[in-house]
């Protein structure tokens, strides 16, 4: 029983950088984001490959944080550049995503449960307390750098197009870069989600 609540714990906090992620999109830039059911497997096929070409797993969920930020960067260009309705771009780039995470993996999935390199405390879910601190010293560092990225001019600049675009661009704010912006890095933390658990589990799957 303790060892399912552990598990609990664990999970809800590997979920928690999706969360932020969609927070970003949704609650601040107002951006019906779907990209994310794609971006997640995109940042778990990175880590997954970066592991297997020898980078140590913590700096292996860099590569999925780098993956998941040109997943939803392809969205942003598809809503900016071609003209693409929020939820239509979100859609085409899910449906392209799922391809090239096939290719990515070389097929539906990809073990790590052979490769020595791993996050030692992910690599051993039993040392529960320990993945727990883990986790949350992670949940914790990126919490604090959303709040403090929203802080900045930059962040400023973001939550004001969420709040009304036509108002923010009077006050010379080009939106397109911070909506830009915004989705890559919204998927960029759900890329680091998806590595996490794909080490966490020992593989990464398409699905």
């Amino acid at each position: 029983m303790a060892g399912i609540l552990f598990t609990s714990v664990e999970l809800g906090l590997l979920y928690a950088l999706v969360v932020l992620g969609v927070f970003l999109t949704f609650r601040i830039l107002n951006f019906p984001d779907l990209t994310v059911d794609g971006s997640f497997v995109t940042g778990a096929a990175a880590t997954a490959i970066a592991i297997h070409a020898g980078v140590p797993g913590l700096l292996a969920i860099f590569a999925g944080f780098l993956a998941g930020f040109l997943a939803g960067s392809l969205t942003a260009f598809l809503h900016i550049r071609l003209g693409i309705g929020k939820i239509l771009a979100g859609i085409l780039s899910l449906s392209m995503l799922y391809t090239i995470n096939l290719r990515l993996m070389d097929g539906p999935n990809l073990s790590l449960l052979n490769q020595d390199n791993i996050i030692g405390l992910l690599k051993t879910p039993s040392n529960h307390i320990y993945t727990i601190i883990f986790l949350l010293v992670i949940v914790l560092i990126a919490k604090f750098f959303v709040d403090w990225f929203l802080q900045t001019e930059f962040g400023l600049r973001l939550r004001a197009t969420g709040d009304n675009e036509l108002t923010a661009q009077s006050f010379a704010i080009n939106t397109k870069i911070t909506k830009f912006f915004g989705v890559g890095l919204s998927n960029g933390l759900v890329g680091i989600a998806g590595g996490l658990i794909a080490q966490y589990q020992g593989f990464a799957d398409v699905n």
